[in-house]
């Protein structure tokens, strides 16, 4: 595997999470034009009397980012010392599930209502496995009770906002699931892991069943898989070894970086009064992916 092709890669990959650690900066509210996320403010603060699921938005397309970025950043890392390997799967979908998140919240097809519910959704569908962790690992009772009191108000204040979820049946019992991924309000549900790959990348018209079949790739070579693991297996000279070739890094990594560099665009067109600069260099990096491809 050449040593400048992977060198080149995973300087890529450093430069395109640096747009999100140096660059992006909210617009301030006061700006002329009013920025689009001061005008969603605005109209839910109208509509639900407080701005608090805007609030829950740039927090989470802000940490969903961030996680994004550093996570880039580790697959560069792990490039330089030569030991990718089976280590940038677990990256890759980690970035995918972030960015479609980020992706979900800020699709220039929802209405400002939408952004707000999908803001909220995203801190249901968060807050309850946590406390759950906290139950099971038998956490102080203090700290139990501070979350489990930030999970009924979400869930109240989600319910005076946007009415009672629906909830389909558990099918193992027959009562209404208490998984909050299944709740629904006003027609908008969490999205499942498959439609958050393809959300990743919804500006390159990725389809949903391709989109599947890529998160299922992503998730064989995360978990415990015998048949996908061995597409990389070689054997020579009395030893068992993974071989990764540049074609194989290539691949992944552009699914990361396409992924990363469609949330980055997303957030900056609704965050920033002059998204240009954050586009430009997305693109520019994406040139020169191209530019090194060894496909």
């Amino acid at each position: 595997m050449s040593r400048d092709f992977i060198l080149n890669l995973s300087e890529i990959c450093e430069r395109m999470a640096a747009i999100t650690f140096d660059g992006l900066t909210l617009t301030p509210q006061d700006s002329v034009p009013t920025p689009l996320w001061e005008r969603d403010r605005r109209a839910i603060e109208a509509e639900l009397g407080t701005d608090l699921s805007q609030t829950w938005m740039y927090n989470a397309v802000t940490v969903y980012l961030l996680e994004a970025g550093y996570e880039l950043n580790a697959i560069a890392s792990l490039m330089k010392s030569e030991s990718q390997q089976a280590s940038i799967y677990p990256l890759v979908r980690a970035i995918v599930e972030r960015t479609g998140v980020v992706n979900w919240i800020l699709s220039e097809d929802a209405t400002h209502r939408q952004r707000a519910l999908r803001s909220s959704i995203s801190y249901l569908v968060s807050i309850n496995p946590y406390v759950k962790a906290l139950n099971a690992l038998k956490v102080e009772q203090e700290h139990q009770a501070e979350f489990r009191k930030q999970q009924e108000l979400i869930e109240t204040l989600m319910t005076q906002w946007f009415g009672e979820p629906t909830k389909p049946d558990d099918p193992k019992t027959s009562e209404p699931t208490s998984d909050r991924t299944q709740w629904e309000y006003e027609g908008e549900s969490y999205p499942g892991f498959n439609k958050l790959c393809k959300l990743s990348l919804e500006r390159s018209n990725l389809t949903k069943s391709l989109a599947s079949a890529m998160y299922d790739v992503l998730s064989g070579f995360t978990h415990p898989n015998l048949f996908f693991g061995r597409e990389h297996l070689l054997a020579a000279e009395g030893r068992i070894f993974l071989a990764y070739g540049e074609s194989d890094i290539e691949k992944i990594t552009r699914f990361a970086l396409g992924a990363y560099g469609e949330g980055v665009k997303r957030t900056a067109c609704y965050f920033q009064e002059d998204p240009d600069e954050a586009i430009t260099t997305v693109d520019m990096l994406s040139d020169e992916v191209d530019a090194i491809s060894v496909l």
